[in-house]
């Protein structure tokens, strides 16, 4: 292999390109208070800088360690006034170069000071919980910000659980 990394390619030879994929340092935001990110405000301290005076949607996603420290932040999308669009795979890229072990999603409502969930946060809510499990990297909490910093969290809204399955045959009992 190494070989054919490094000879020169003929005309008549076929090549598939090689990559290096990693992850750049694109800036800093403040650390928490104490060293931990173990509750949404916490993480509200962290994400909040970013969220202020925005005047589009974004996209956040923020990486904890096992200790839940954070390990970085990383813009998943930018959007427009009222909307983003979100793909699971443009979360997890980040999120496992930097060896998340769970993260915190963020996203902002740039055109008010509403912080309800809308279908649409729900529904993205449930399939990035989805994608989660699927990845092994926990979704720990979603946090809806306004430009003047005020957020809400979803995870004690109670919209982070797993997708629960009912049975058919004993009675409609769930199961994780």
């Amino acid at each position: 292999m190494r070989r054919l990394v490094n000879s020169r390619p003929r005309a008549r030879d076929r090549w598939v390109p090689c990559y290096r994929v990693m992850l750049k340092r694109a800036g800093r935001v403040p650390a928490p208070p104490g060293k931990y990110v173990n509750s949404p405000a916490k993480a509200a301290a962290v994400l909040t800088p970013l969220f202020r005076g925005a005047d589009r949607e974004y996209g956040i996603a923020l990486g904890l360690d096992r200790q839940c420290r954070p390990l970085g932040v990383h813009v998943i999308s930018m959007g427009q006034l009222a909307s983003h669009s979100i793909h699971p795979r443009e979360v997890f890229k980040a999120l496992i170069l930097m060896n998340a072990h769970a993260w915190v999603f963020a996203h902002n409502h740039p055109s008010g000071g509403d912080l309800r969930h809308s279908k649409e946060d729900h529904a993205v809510t449930r399939e990035l919980v989805a994608a989660s499990a699927l990845m092994a990297i926990p979704l720990v909490d979603h946090l809806i910000f306004t430009s003047d910093g005020r957020y809400r969290s979803l995870g004690d809204a109670g919209l982070l659980d797993p997708p629960q399955r009912t049975r058919g045959r004993k009675g409609g009992q769930s199961q994780p």
